[in-house]
C-alpha cells in the first residue's frame, strides 16, 4: 500500500542496509592487532578441523576425499593469509601485560593449522575404496 505517495521507500532502505552491511566494522576500521586472528582465524580453523575430522571417517569414499580437499586447501591458504596480515602484529613483546593470552592464541592458531594440514594430508594419501573386490 502506498502511504503518503512515497514510492520505492523500501528499496532505498534495503540499499542503505546493504551499504551498512558491506561497510567495515568500526573495530576493524580502527585496526586493532589480533582482531582478525581471534575473531576469524581461530573459529575458521576450529570449524575446519572438526569438519575434516568427521569427514575422515568416510575418507575411503571419493566424495569425502574431494570434499575434504576442497574444504581444507582454502582454509590452509586463509590461515597463511591471516598469519601474514594480522597474526605477526599480534606477537607480544616480553614486557607486554597480555603475554600469556597472546601466546595461547598464536600457539592455538598454529596447532589448529597443523591439524588441518595433517588431516588434509590423510585425505590426500589415503587410497580410494575399490569398487570391485579382487581375490588372490
Amino acid at each position: 500500500m502506498n502511504i503518503g505517495g512515497q514510492r520505492g521507500a523500501g528499496t532505498s532502505a534495503r540499499s542503505l542496509g546493504l551499504g551498512l552491511a558491506l561497510a567495515p566494522m568500526p573495530a576493524m576500521a580502527s585496526d586493532f592487532p589480533g582482531m582478525l586472528t581471534v575473531f576469524v582465524g581461530l573459529p575458521l580453523l576450529l570449524v575446519a578441523t572438526l569438519v575434516l575430522a568427521v569427514l575422515l571417517i568416510f575418507r575411503r569414499h571419493g566424495w569425502a576425499r574431494a570434499l575434504g580437499i576442497l574444504c581444507g586447501v582454502p582454509v590452509l591458504l586463509g590461515g597463511v593469509y591471516i598469519a601474514c596480515v594480522d597474526t605477526w602484529r599480534f606477537w607480544p613483546s616480553v614486557g607486554h601485560n597480555e603475554l600469556g593470552f597472546r601466546l595461547v592464541i598464536i600457539l592455538g592458531c598454529g596447532l589448529l593449522w597443523l591439524c588441518v594440514l595433517a588431516l588434509l594430508w590423510l585425505f590426500w594419501k589415503s587410497p580410494p575404496r575399490r569398487t570391485t573386490p579382487q581375490y588372490l
